[in-house]
């Protein structure tokens, strides 16, 4: 088993940081670790600084969904984390001014893209036409995503390129 301490987990500056929402009712800020402890993703308590492993549980009647729990490492058996609340929503952790990445796809060549944070979407709406009119130049800009979204202008290395607005997929980003 993988030795992750609370000290090696806040050096960690890649993985995502989410806003948990459990059950109930408490919130709390967490990054994902990439890293695995045994067979389970590693993940550390921004707050706290208690490193903790995901698990999936499956409804004891076996009809309903999935439910995320979060656990203590170590030991043979699973001690469940944050009294054993239950997730109810995971919200990505991107500010406005952030940096992030993505993997972008274009006539055949995939490449990675890199730009800060120009607009935080809101679940149900549309970038702001008014003052994000370069995405608005194509015919199509899409529905309302029915999860928070980012518009980002690309880091480019000509001013051309720099001036590029994107609104990607948010399972595509990473911040940096």
């Amino acid at each position: 088993m993988t030795q992750l301490t609370a000290e090696s987990a806040l050096n960690v500056h890649k993985g995502l940081i989410y806003n948990v929402t459990f059950d109930d009712g408490s919130t709390r800020r967490m990054r994902n670790l990439d890293q695995k402890v045994g067979l389970c993703h590693a993940w550390v308590d921004l707050s706290t600084h208690q490193v903790v492993t995901m698990s999936w549980l499956i409804d004891p009647d076996g009809n309903g969904p999935k439910r995320v729990r979060f656990n203590n490492p170590g030991g043979t058996g699973f001690t469940a984390a944050f009294g054993g609340a239950i997730v109810k929503r995971m919200t990505l952790d991107i500010e406005l001014g952030g940096t992030v990445s993505w993997l972008s796809q274009a006539g055949g060549t995939t490449r990675i893209k890199t730009g800060v944070v120009e607009e935080v979407v809101h679940a149900g709406c549309l970038p702001d036409r008014d003052r994000i009119t370069q995405l608005y130049s194509s015919s199509f800009v899409g529905k309302p995503r029915n999860h928070p979204s980012y518009v980002v202008r690309e880091r480019g290395k000509t001013p051309q390129s720099a001036r590029t607005i994107y609104w990607p997929r948010v399972s595509s980003l990473t911040a940096n």
